[in-house]
């Protein structure tokens, strides 16, 4: 078969699907599914500004900062460094809020310190835990992380108060 020949039939294929498909036009439906999935898209990333937003509550009214931590964690897929800020609240409770930062993205996390004992949440865009343990000194930090969403990593870090 030679070149015309075959772009003549994918011609009349195409011309038959136009007709199959109600005369609408192929194209013009393409353009309507693209544009509802950019509108889908926007409304996906509207929502999940607004749900991450929304988890990250603020440091309680009248809390006093106890100390910033600073250090580094390591996991068996990325490493990078961590800070941690560590509260009292006007009730007694020890609030800490905190992020890992890998070559510039952040995650973000919080939680609360009992005893010497620090148990969070790793907050959206992922998900995950976060657990350390003061030194019995108070002047460092150390303990595990664990991401159940992508992208799955898991690893120990240490942090020191400065």
């Amino acid at each position: 078969m030679r070149r015309s020949e075959i772009d003549a039939g994918d011609n009349k294929i195409a011309g038959s699907v136009m007709k199959w498909h109600k005369g609408k036009n192929l194209a013009m439906r393409y353009r309507h599914m693209k544009k509802n999935i950019w509108l889908l898209m926007v409304v996906s990333c509207a929502a999940g500004l607004a749900f991450g937003c929304a988890a990250m509550t603020g440091v309680p009214q009248g809390s006093v900062l106890l100390g910033t931590y600073d250090g580094s964690f390591n996991g068996a897929f990325n490493e990078g460094s961590i800070e941690i800020k560590l509260y009292q609240t006007p009730d007694g409770r020890k609030p800490f809020f905190g992020n890992l930062e890998e070559d510039a993205s952040f995650l973000n996390f919080r939680g609360e310190m009992t005893e010497d004992e620090l148990q969070g949440q790793i907050l959206l865009p992922s998900e995950g835990t976060i657990s350390g343990k003061l030194s019995s000194d108070g002047k460092s930090l150390s303990g595990t992380y664990k991401l159940t969403l992508p992208p799955f990593d898991h690893g120990t870090w240490q942090a020191r108060k400065y």
